[in-house]
């Protein structure tokens, strides 16, 4: 049921809900061999749902091993559906996963190529195996750095550094149980509230007797005033109290300028009152408190003015490629900056074709330099139609500094016209500086 649902959901599916299912699967320990055998199942019959293919390329590369796979164990009451998976069979997912390109998202080729990495450990057929390590070894060349440098390690795996592989990517051990981690957070939280009830116990034995009346409020405020009469005095009314506050407030610039000055003007003889004795001559207070209010909209609109909204600069649009009736520009939105000021250029990417015949299997393919991190987004289609038709994808790239160094960008093109097929590259070095401003 969860799978199917899964299925269902397609790439509505967030990250959260698929780490929750591999942390699901992996504690069935009685489930692995039924999961890896359905899942695979599923995967035959397309691998278009991204988080399907990432719990299936994660419980394969961790529980795909010959007797998971061949039905020998973890074999459920009932199931008589799914039969074994051979060796070949894994193969092919492998590939279809791997070598379907950008079509596939970058994190699932990720999964993908490490659980085919991890799968070599346990493979019996030597052609199998064979044909893992090509697929494996082609991606230390891949234009993403990402996926360019996992193949560059896991290759050294095959040659001189053979004897560490089992060791490095034996199965990760099981997550902890999520009643374990409540009770610890529990226990966690039982120890913060005794410390935290001590620690208010010995802050309230150390605090001084309280200041009354209106010292107190005046000590807070750092005012200069007369040493506190002795003895105790008189509480002060709670009119008397509204009134200091009220005084306080108005002296700030909150509240009604013609409230602060009938307290002021008022006559009373509470202590108070002589407080503010050395304040001098407070008249003219109402002339600081009162502030005139902005002109509204209607004042200008009254008088035939007119206000101009002056609109953010945007970065314009970078066309960089027009070959075979086929222009790729580059549109530009507001940057995305995260919390410590590091910028994200957010960009569509618009494939026009302005030729009668369609585009097909069209493919977009982008690398930049290692201060710079990229994604991808999957394209809108892979078909430009003939005669204005569009594809848009999203394109974006993170700056590791705050200041981003000047940008460039190596792409790559492949796609069809009628049944011949074109490829080409180029670079872009035009960025505008625009593109890093929201």
């Amino acid at each position: 049921t969860l799978f199917k649902v899964l299925e269902l959901a397609g790439n509505s599916v967030q990250d959260d809900v698929t780490a929750s299912v591999i942390y699901l699967v992996g504690e069935s320990t009685d489930q692995h061999g039924y999961s890896v055998r359905r899942l695979c199942r599923l995967l035959e019959n397309s691998t278009e749902h991204q988080p399907l293919v990432q719990v299936a390329m994660y419980c394969l590369g961790e529980f795909g091993t010959p007797a998971m796979l061949d039905g020998s164990i973890g074999v459920l009451s009932g199931e008589t559906d799914l039969g074994p998976i051979s060796e070949e069979t894994v193969l092919r997912l492998y590939q279809q996963v791997l070598q379907a390109g950008q079509r596939n998202a970058l994190v699932t080729r990720e999964y993908a190529l490490s659980s085919a990495m991890k799968y070599c450990t346990r493979c019996q057929s030597v052609t199998v195996l064979t044909q893992l390590k090509e697929l494996v070894s082609s991606f230390a060349t891949n234009i993403s750095v990402e996926l360019q440098q996992r193949g560059l390690e896991f290759t050294q795996l095959f040659g001189p550094y053979e004897h560490l592989r089992n060791g490095l990517l034996e199965r990760i051990p099981p997550l902890e149980n999520r009643q374990a981690i409540r009770e610890k957070n529990k226990a966690s939280s039982a120890n913060s509230s005794v410390l935290q009830k001590t620690v208010e116990s010995e802050e309230v034995k150390s605090e001084p007797q309280e200041t009354s009346g209106s010292a107190a409020l005046l000590d807070l405020l750092s005012l200069d005033m007369e040493p506190a009469l002795p003895a105790a005095p008189a509480p002060l009314s709670s009119e008397n109290k509204e009134n200091l506050l009220d005084i306080l407030l108005n002296f700030g610039g909150g509240g009604e300028a013609p409230l602060a000055t009938n307290i002021l003007e008022a006559p009373t003889t509470t202590t108070s009152n002589s407080i503010f004795d050395g304040f001098g001559d407070l008249s003219s207070l109402n002339s600081v408190v009162e502030k005139p209010r902005a002109p509204s909209v209607s004042f200008y609109e009254k008088h035939g003015l007119k206000l101009d909204v002056v609109e953010k600069p945007r970065a314009p649009s970078v066309s960089f490629y027009e070959k075979h009736g086929l222009k790729l520009e580059f549109e530009f939105s507001s940057a995305e900056i995260d919390v410590v000021g590091i910028p994200t250029a957010v960009m569509t990417l618009t494939a026009t074709n302005s030729g009668a015949v369609p585009v097909s299997n069209f493919l977009f393919q982008a690398a930049v330099p290692k201060t710079f991190q990229l994604q991808l987004s999957p394209p809108s289609g892979t078909t430009v139609g003939g005669s204005g038709g569009r594809v848009t994808q999203t394109v974006k790239v993170r700056s590791l500094a705050a200041v981003p160094p000047a940008l460039r960008m190596r792409v790559k093109l492949s796609f069809s016209i009628g049944s011949v097929d074109q490829a080409d590259q180029c670079e872009i070095n035009q960025f505008p500086a625009l593109c890093w401003s929201n």
